[in-house]
């Protein structure tokens, strides 16, 4: 994922997975990001949601990705 802001930092977003793979939920969460701007974390959540993950055994899963943001 590119972005053109300057800022820099962490976003860790929390996802949810069901037994297809798909992601069914993409939330912000404050614990381990370092970002306060509302446009990355979107960007991070729309990017987050759009994962798709191997089939797995349980219905839902759930973990977290971090996106790092840098100036480049």
């Amino acid at each position: 994922m590119t972005d053109n802001s300057q800022s820099v930092g962490n976003a860790v977003i929390r996802v949810c997975i069901d037994k297809d793979g798909n992601v069914t939920s993409a939330e912000f969460t404050q614990k381990g990001s370092t970002i306060a701007d509302g446009g990355l974390k979107n960007k991070a959540i729309a990017d987050a949601k759009q994962w798709k993950f191997g089939k797995g055994e349980v219905d839902t899963q759930c973990g977290t990705i971090t996106y790092r943001f840098k100036v480049q």
